[in-house]
């Protein structure tokens, strides 16, 4: 931060009405707003907004444009605002224990803020429109990142409908966007079944095992009905552009020695039962090895007990040793849906590929099985 060229200490307890424009100045509210304004217009930058105890800064019915500035609240909000319309840039909301930003009835610009919430959520939104770029959404205990009512561009922030996994990110493993993409498909996974505002999942090529350690009991495990579309470039790309061809995406089974069947995973994916329909578009799924008994010798691409439709996708190199290698559906009560899918089974592996157990097969396009 540059040098200090006003210092302007407040402990505002109310708001007021003013007309401003602020540089590089700090408002330290005690045990009360660190800044608090009424009906104002004000531009701030490179300001320090720190509320002990109240909010770091709160605003009604204002207008107002910042700049590289700080807004941390003690144990409440960050930023409060109601009804006012502003830009932000290079901006940090902190809010100790509640949100890191929140504001009601508001149209927003944000490009490359910070949004930190203790224990409540990154960000609240009602009633608004913002624009959001490269920007971090981080809540401790709640939400990183919560809105109701809002519309936004460009998605996905309102809520987090799709996340983003691309292994060459550098970011910050958020997934919110390609630049802060997860670096591994298990944690966007996890991510997914925790929330369920997350309906999409899109993948950079790469080649993806859904664990760290050797445990062969780890799979892909999809409790949320979600959309998986492979396709897209390192780095990221768009959903017109995606061709899963050029890009390949692979969720590998292959754990441990590479090449050696007998470590890897019983299942690469499991879909368990939750009523709606998964989607997997654009993918190679590969390398499952069901060589026990029971559930572990069958469905070593996918074993599941709900709906789920396989679209684009190739299944190579899975090995089992019961009907139902390949793709095993259980429980009668659900559906496999085939749409354009290529089967490569494993050398040895057993001859019916596919079992649905009492449920219907629905196959649109081809469905070609490959001889060893």
């Amino acid at each position: 931060m540059s040098a200090v060229k006003y210092i302007l200490i407040c402990t505002l307890v109310a708001p007021i009405t003013l007309f401003s424009q602020s540089n590089n100045s700090i408002f330290n509210g005690g045990d009360a707003d660190g800044f608090a304004l009424d009906r104002q217009s004000l531009n701030v930058n490179n300001a320090i907004f720190a509320g002990a105890s109240g909010d770091g800064y709160d605003v009604y019915k204002g207008e107002i444009a910042t700049n590289s500035s700080i807004y941390n609240g003690g144990v409440a909000d960050g930023f409060v605002k109601i009804n006012f319309t502003r830009p932000s840039n290079s901006d940090i909301y902190a809010g100790g224990s509640q949100d890191g930003f929140s504001y009601t009835v508001a149209s927003l610009i944000s490009n490359n803020d910070i949004f930190t919430g203790g224990s409540t959520d990154g960000y609240v939104v009602v009633k608004s429109s913002p624009t959001a770029s490269n920007d971090i959404f981080a809540g401790g205990f709640g939400d990183g990142h919560d809105r109701r009512n809002v519309g936004l561009d460009p998605l996905p922030l309102a809520p987090r409908t799709i996340i983003y996994v691309d292994s060459t990110a550098n970011g910050f493993n958020t997934g919110e966007s390609w630049l802060h993409a997860f670096k591994e498909l298990r944690d966007g996974v996890q991510f997914s079944n925790s929330s369920a505002e997350v309906d999409t999942i899109a993948i950079a090529r790469g080649t993806y095992t859904p664990t760290a350690t050797t445990s062969r009991s780890a799979g892909y495990l999809l409790s949320n009905a979600v959309e998986m579309y492979g396709g897209f470039p390192s780095g990221g790309g768009t959903f017109g552009t995606r061709d899963p061809i050029a890009n390949k995406v692979r969720l590998s089974g292959d754990l441990g020695e590479k090449g050696v069947g007998a470590d890897n995973s019983y299942h690469v994916v499991l879909d368990p039962l939750g009523g709606d329909t998964t989607l997997l578009d654009g993918l190679i799924i590969e390398d499952g090895y069901a060589d026990g008994i029971g559930i572990t010798g069958v469905g070593a691409a996918v074993i599941g007990v709900d709906i789920i439709h396989l679209r684009n996708v190739s299944l190579r190199n899975n090995y089992g040793v019961s009907e139902g290698s390949t793709i095993f559906m259980f429980n009668g009560t659900n559906d496999l849906i085939l749409t354009d899918v290529e089967l490569f089974p494993a050398p040895g592996s057993h001859p019916t590929q596919i079992f649905v157990q009492d449920g219907k097969t629905t196959v649109n396009g081809t469905v070609q099985i490959h001889d060893e």
